[in-house]
């Protein structure tokens, strides 16, 4: 079961959650930026628990799908900055849609089909 944190953007941030699981007897599967895996779902005792602790650190518990796709994308762009690999001709939409493996949608013009 993933669990969505907002505001993690460094190794730091990771190693800050992951503590926090473990000292609440919470063992993840993994921790990467943004995301934490349990083996099983979190009651609700312990997602307040944990809530409370992260959000007194500056994290916060995502519980809503919009705020887990903005989280995606913000950290997903994050990593891609962060590697310093960022081609002359960046497109976003490209690399979001290769990212999230999900084909990427094609707009056209009417005006631009002639027959």
């Amino acid at each position: 079961m993933k669990t969505y944190i907002k505001n993690m953007v460094c190794n730091c941030c990771i190693m800050v959650v992951r503590q926090e699981f473990e000292k609440a007897g919470l063992n993840p599967i993994s921790v990467i930026m943004g995301e934490v895996e349990l083996a099983t779902p979190l009651t609700d005792s312990e997602l307040k628990s944990i809530g409370e602790k992260l959000t007194d650190l500056g994290f916060e518990i995502l519980d809503t799908k919009a705020h887990k796709q903005v989280e995606k994308i913000k950290n997903l762009l994050i990593k891609k900055v962060q590697s310093g690999e960022i081609e002359e001709h960046f497109s976003l939409s490209e690399f979001l849609s290769k990212a999230q493996q999900k084909p990427q949608t094609l707009f056209l013009s009417t005006a631009t089909l002639k027959t």
